[in-house]
């Protein structure tokens, strides 16, 4: 499970992996499998442009400028 917004603030991978605890213990949206995604599955929602630039599908919030896997 993925958020489709994510956190609000930039994250070191420490407190990305306290973030999803805390969402796995509090049952964020009713779900307790939240998770980061692999490296496959975050280059699956990526999508290009006629730039060939590549950009997160528009399914998720853009305000992120980077993203853990």
């Amino acid at each position: 499970m993925w958020q489709q917004a994510g956190s609000t603030k930039p994250m070191t991978w420490s407190e990305a992996m306290n973030y999803i605890k805390t969402l796995n213990y509090e049952q964020y949206a009713e779900y307790s499998n939240w998770r980061v995604p692999t490296l496959e599955e975050l280059a699956s929602l990526m999508t290009s442009t006629q730039q060939q630039k590549l950009y997160i599908n528009k399914a998720f919030k853009i305000r992120e400028k980077t993203y853990w896997s």
